[in-house]
Order: structure tokens, then C-alpha cells, then sequence
């Protein structure tokens, strides 16, 4: 069992903490190429099975790829943004806790903690408002340590998909809003990934359009 980080966006923290959101879906990179004709799982890897170069010998071979997030049983912790006190603004995660290590403190979090999905607050001592002071700016959830982190989720599926074959019940557990309906032979929750995942992915080079490959992760959040 290994343990491996995971960003998500403000809004998808949100949906993992309301129970609404136990999917996501992942660029496979470098993309296989040329096109696969079919693909193969052999335990922890999978084949993309793909023609030869070579007409003459019409062979295939294969591509062959580990999922970056792991397998159904290792942990994910979650990265997002988050914020400790304002007077500890100029030091970054890792003079904090070396600060604190040196100071005798050596498990736990190593400063009060904000969270910005939902404001919730981890205390670090009786005294934090008057040692440390408000909260401070905001930090990049690309720089959370994971002393830091307070979600951890376990996979518990690992699909290998085009990404427009994400159907409706996936949209949803995608963290789609429970309110989506078919409206005018359309879905909903389909529409609204697509403009979702178009609004992270589309400048990089894998819109929906593109129909990328993509590793499609289920899991569930671990208490």
C-alpha cells in the first residue's frame, strides 16, 4: 500500500467533503501514440496495444503505462489551498517545520491550519491567534506538505477511458451539483464536466474536443 498526493481545485474539495464527489479523471501522459487498438491490464500495468511502425511486418506492440496516482488500495492525500498565520507569511512549509522540529516539536501539524474550501481551522496550541496571528495569505495547494493535509482518500477503481466516454452516473460522482436532470435530450451532468473539465484542460492542450486518454480514479474518503 503506498500513499501519493492529488491537487484538487477549491470547488472539488467541496464536493469531496459534501460525499458528492468519489471520481476523477486524469490526463494520461504522454498520450499513446499511434492510436491503440485495444488495451490489456497486466496487475499493476497496462498495455496500449499499437500497430508497428513497420507495413511489413504488421506487428503490434505495446506501450506501456503505470497510473502516476497508483493502485485500488493505495492512499491519495489531497492537496488544496490553505493558510496559516499571518506572521508566518515569509517562511514556506518546509522552514516551518523545520522550525518546528528544532524548537522539539517532531509529529503532528506544525502550525494552526485554514482551509479555504470551507474555512474549517486546525488548532496547533491554546495560544495561536496571539503567537502566530490571523490568517495569513492564502498558499497554493501545489505547495501543501503533507503534514499539512486533513483528507485522505483510498482508490478503490482505475479505469482507462476517453474521456467523452464519461457517462452520466460518472458525471455526477465527478462532484456534478445533485440537481442535474436530462434536459432537452441532453445531459446535464455531462454538460456541465465537459465545461468544467474545458476550463482546466482546454489551454494545455486536452480539451473535451480532443477526447483525450484518460485514467478515470474512483475512490472513497477515508475517515
Amino acid at each position: 500500500m503506498k500513499e501519493k498526493p492529488i491537487l484538487f481545485s477549491t470547488e472539488m474539495v467541496k464536493a469531496i467533503l459534501d460525499g458528492r464527489k468519489t471520481m476523477t479523471r486524469r490526463i494520461i501522459k504522454p498520450q499513446p501514440i499511434p492510436e491503440p487498438k485495444r488495451i490489456e491490464y497486466y496487475g499493476e500495468e497496462y498495455g496500449f496495444i499499437c500497430e508497428s511502425n513497420s507495413k511489413k511486418t504488421g506487428i503490434f506492440t505495446p506501450n506501456n503505462y503505470f497510473c502516476p496516482y497508483g493502485q485500488p488500495g493505495d492512499k491519495l492525500w489531497v492537496r488544496e489551498t490553505w493558510q496559516t498565520g499571518v506572521n508566518l507569511n515569509e517562511f514556506c512549509a518546509k522552514e516551518i517545520k523545520r522550525k518546528a522540529n528544532e524548537a522539539g516539536y517532531k509529529n503532528g501539524i506544525f502550525c494552526p491550519l485554514w482551509y479555504s474550501a470551507d474555512g474549517k481551522y486546525r488548532a496547533w496550541g491554546d495560544n495561536d491567534i496571539r503567537d502566530f496571528g490571523t490568517p495569513g495569505r492564502k498558499r497554493s495547494s501545489r505547495f501543501m506538505p503533507r503534514w499539512a493535509s486533513r483528507i485522505m482518500l483510498e482508490i478503490t477503481d482505475i479505469r482507462v477511458e476517453r474521456l467523452q466516454d464519461i457517462t452520466e452516473d460518472d458525471a455526477a460522482a465527478e462532484g456534478m451539483p445533485h440537481h442535474w436532470r436530462k434536459m432537452n435530450g441532453e445531459n446535464q451532468a455531462v454538460e456541465m464536466f465537459k465545461t468544467l473539465w474545458d476550463s482546466l484542460n482546454f489551454k494545455r492542450g486536452y480539451g473535451w474536443d480532443d477526447n483525450p486518454w484518460v485514467w478515470a480514479i474512483s475512490f472513497k474518503r477515508l475517515s
